[in-house]
């Protein structure tokens, strides 16, 4: 989809052309072989293009985890280009589906956080959307905002929400507190205590919730 001058690409949409070339030149080719094919020529597209110095898991999971992920259905990865060429990548990100914990959570702010109608004291679990990656190229980060990839993220929520419906939407932020504030000023709050992530990176949880439409 072509989005206020760049270009906005599902990375199922890139898997599907992977294999129809593959496919194409090598019509023999097994589905085990071929989603290695596919897994392999995106990161040999990733490795060379895509720096993020500052956070460098960011470039691990594009480059190994996120087209494996996107196969099993369990996120859905999208990357922002600077145009239909599909060359020069700006950023990326990834939402999923997510049974949020709240069982720790006192009664009145769970209340907030559940339909209303629920009895919050019952309730140990909500869902949510999660915003798991968002990160900026840093080739082109004197031309493009990362407030437009969060913006675009939140704007995949919204079309999904429409749909099916949904309240909250929770990311866990580098414990940075110029990034914290960054996502604060998008109506996110501190969710929790900091937890550390595989990698031992301090991470600090933070939620949005979306007001009811009617009251």
């Amino acid at each position: 989809m072509r989005v206020n001058k760049y270009e906005v690409v599902q990375l199922s949409e890139i898997i599907g052309n992977l294999a129809s070339i593959i496919k194409e030149g090598t019509p023999e080719i097994g589905k085990k072989n071929l989603r290695k094919s596919i897994r392999d020529q995106f990161s040999n597209f990733v490795e060379p293009s895509f720096l993020c110095g500052n956070n460098l898991s960011m470039v691990k999971f594009l480059k190994e985890d996120a087209i494996n992920k996107e196969m099993r259905h369990e996120t859905r990865t999208y990357l922002i280009y600077k145009d239909e060429n599909w060359e020069d990548l700006y950023g990326f990100f990834t939402i999923s589906l997510k049974d949020l914990d709240i069982s720790a959570v006192e009664n009145p702010i769970k209340k907030e956080l559940i339909f209303s109608g629920k009895a919050p004291a019952n309730i140990n679990f909500a869902p949510a959307y999660l915003i798991s990656h968002v990160a900026k190229n840093d080739r082109f980060k004197t031309e493009f905002s990362g407030d437009a990839i969060l913006l675009e993220a939140l704007r995949v929520i919204e079309d999904i929400r429409y749909s099916i419906g949904g309240k909250l939407i929770f990311l866990d932020s580098v414990a940075c507190e110029k990034i914290m504030d960054w996502y604060m000023s998008f109506g996110f709050k501190k969710f929790g205590e900091m937890i550390y992530s595989r990698d031992k990176e301090k991470l600090q949880p933070m939620i949005m919730t979306i007001d009811e439409d009617y009251k």
